[in-house]
């Protein structure tokens, strides 16, 4: 995926191979990692691994973990979605947006697929 300022995106899925669930941010000056970042057991704990450095070399290249404590999130996700259909709490996450935005996603990665071709996501309306 492209965006505005040259930034880019990748993406990997894949059914029936070994089970990952993880994200990495490449950013400039570091590297910002969840090895299990979803579909996570309430009381599993996981790690937040950032790695950066202060110089441009490899030699001053520092990491740090920090530990998130177990969380519910299917129940947080539920939770906050009826307390903002509900009307008893208005959320900071945009769920219309978030829902047209993973469909736009989708879709271009059907088409892609389909037309064997890379689809800009402002081709889809």
């Amino acid at each position: 995926m492209k965006y505005d300022d040259e930034k880019i995106a990748s993406m990997t899925y894949c059914n029936g191979s070994f089970y990952q669930a993880k994200y990495q941010v490449w950013g400039t000056k570091g590297i910002i990692s969840l090895k299990r970042a979803y579909s996570v057991p309430a009381d599993f704990k996981t790690n937040v691994d950032i790695q950066y450095n202060d110089k441009n070399d490899w030699a001053s290249t520092k990491n740090e973990t920090f530990e998130i404590n177990p969380a519910n999130h299917f129940s947080i996700m539920i939770d906050t979605f009826c307390q903002e259909i509900t009307g008893n709490k208005r959320s900071s996450f945009n769920f219309e947006e978030e829902l047209k935005n993973q469909a736009m996603v989708m879709e271009a990665h059907r088409i892609s697929s389909e037309e064997k071709r890379f689809v800009p996501l402002d081709e889809i309306s």
